[in-house]
């Protein structure tokens, strides 16, 4: 039989005050957040600080829910520009990616390592000359703005890991849907889109939560 370890009360009452002052440690900066949540703008910049509201204010809430910058704006900001990349990324990934994988075309190698470059550039790299580039068309401050700049990487990424995916998918389909009367067009829509599906999923939930990251 095992042999059960008993802790003397007094050693049990140590550690128990150890655990609720370690415990009081973490738990501060939670509890820092919530009360300055509480208090107004003065009284949070206040030296020495205060532990208490002095006047229990709502009006961090209020700004959140009705001000400029509320959470809901936001919240909408996010998912219509998220949303439009996925829809354009979509748009021009996927008939890119397949025309990439199935038609022998000029220059086909250099295009693709031209994409594969672009992955390896950093972000903050681009970020100025788009920024050139939108204050001459523009469209900063505007929807249009970030749109674009995501599209700018997410659409050379969807595209190399969508062609490999084609590259996938017999010919032997496209081949069959021909000698059934379907042409190039009627044979991509028809076969190769629904067939496709799980790698078009999941192009699309980067490109959207790529875009909602960003």
């Amino acid at each position: 039989m095992e042999e059960r370890r008993y802790i003397k009360p007094r050693t049990n009452i140590i550690l128990n005050i150890i655990a609720v002052i370690v415990g009081a440690i973490f738990l501060f900066p939670l509890y820092w957040v919530i009360i300055s949540s509480f208090k107004s703008d003065a009284e949070i910049f206040r030296n020495p600080p205060t532990f208490f509201p002095e006047q229990l204010t709502l009006s961090a809430y209020a700004a959140q829910i009705t001000g400029e910058y509320s959470i809901f704006k936001g919240f909408f900001n996010s998912c219509f520009i998220s949303f439009s990349v996925l829809v354009i990324t979509l748009l021009f990934a996927v008939p890119s990616a397949y025309g990439l994988a199935r038609y022998r075309i000029k220059g086909k190698k250099l295009f693709i390592q031209s994409f594969l470059i672009t992955q390896m550039l950093p972000a903050t790299l681009l970020l100025t000359p788009m920024f050139i580039i939108f204050g001459r068309f523009r469209i900063l401050n505007t929807y249009l703005s970030p749109i674009l700049a995501d599209c700018t990487i997410s659409i050379p990424f969807v595209v190399i890991i969508l062609r490999t995916y084609f590259l996938s998918i017999p010919k032997e389909l496209e081949d069959s849907a021909r000698v059934d009367g379907c042409n190039t067009f009627q044979a991509f829509i028809r076969i190769i889109l629904p067939v496709s599906y799980p790698g078009i999923i999941m192009a699309a939930v980067f490109s959207f939560l790529f875009a909602w990251g960003i």
